[in-house]
């Protein structure tokens, strides 16, 4: 099981910082609303609360696209 968290969360981040780069926006932070919502809305772990792990995972999206966003603006100058 820890093997499949370490990977959603590997991928989540990947995904997010390739949303950040090729937006390149600080708005583009957005979009790890609706992944936090949705992750919320599936959620069936039993162990925490969904809002915890929409939270979680909403603020590893977060990470993701701010590194995507550094990284693109980063390049630009």
């Amino acid at each position: 099981m820890a093997d499949e968290e370490q990977m959603a969360v590997f991928v989540l981040a990947l995904i997010g910082a390739a949303w950040g780069f090729l937006v390149g926006r600080w708005w583009a932070l957005i979009a790890a609303l609706p992944v936090a919502l949705w992750i919320m809305q599936v959620s069936e772990v039993d162990e925490v609360p969904p809002w915890f792990l929409g939270l979680g995972y909403g603020v590893v999206s977060v990470l993701g696209i701010a590194a995507g966003v550094t990284t693109r603006r980063s390049r630009a100058h």
